[in-house]
């Protein structure tokens, strides 16, 4: 908003989430402007040898094939890609493979049963879980053959987002299928450390899971866990502090 700029142009600097709001405030007339995407906690979900963790839900995965969507399956009434992954099944010749959603809010589960049933699949193929403790999370992530993050295009998911699940999926050693959008695509590279998959395509993002069941993808795993080593929240702050102590008055920078 016209309000909104008026008062950032009044501030030193302004720190952002990814390069794509950076280039648009710098547009705006805003010139100090970082980009300091989100980040993680690496001893949040790297597994040590004296790990172990075993419940019902994890049980779920014993002895299938699983490719595994974590996160909210909606945020603020928008879908972040689960109707795609359920559509993509329907082109996925291998009958063996599952598909787990892990976040919940499990409301929204009936309207994806109701979509799978239309569309022929079986709905065993379909394992829900709620919302479970971050520090359980990394267990799900190493059960899983790959994981899934195929956001819609939309301004927001394509502009200005730097998504956390990125960052967490990135530190699990395991395959990560994303949407190929620019604010994606400032951390996660084709074929180099994840497999990118055009946005809002059911049959590409099946094709994507295809290559993953076809090839060894451990070198693109081990790829994205090097490059995650840049992105925890020691590093950002780090970043920050530093674009802070570079402008000439402290007390005016903002962080969005």
């Amino acid at each position: 908003s016209k309000f909104l700029l008026g008062v950032l142009k009044r501030a030193d600097g302004l720190v952002v989430v990814n390069n794509q709001l950076s280039a648009i405030y710098k547009e705006k007339g805003i010139d100090n402007v970082l980009a300091a995407h989100d980040g993680v906690k690496m001893s949040t979900f790297l597994i040590d040898d004296n790990s172990s963790f075993n419940t019902p839900e994890l049980d779920k995965f014993s002895n299938k094939v699983v490719f595994s969507y974590i996160g909210r399956f909606v945020t603020m009434g928008e879908e972040k890609g689960i109707e795609d992954i359920i559509k993509s099944i329907q082109y996925i010749d291998n009958q063996d493979i599952y598909f787990a959603f892990i976040g919940g809010p499990m409301d929204c589960v009936p309207q994806y049963l109701k979509l799978s049933e239309s569309l022929n699949i079986e709905k065993e193929r379909l394992i829900f879980i709620d919302r479970q403790p971050i520090s359980d999370l990394k267990f799900y992530m190493q059960k899983s053959k790959a994981l899934l993050m195929p956001f819609p295009y939309t301004d927001h998911y394509a502009y200005y987002m730097s998504p956390l699940k990125m960052f967490e999926y990135m530190t699990s050693g395991v395959p990560i299928i994303a949407s190929s959008l620019p604010s994606i695509r400032e951390v996660l590279i084709d074929m180099d450390n994840a497999i990118l998959c055009e946005p809002d395509n059911p049959l590409d993002l099946a094709n994507k899971v295809q290559y993953v069941l076809d090839n060894d993808c451990t070198l693109i795993a081990k790829k994205a866990l090097v490059d995650v080593q840049e992105y925890t929240w020691e590093k950002r702050a780090q970043n920050i502090k530093g674009f802070i102590q570079s402008t000439h008055n402290e007390q005016n920078v903002c962080v969005e």
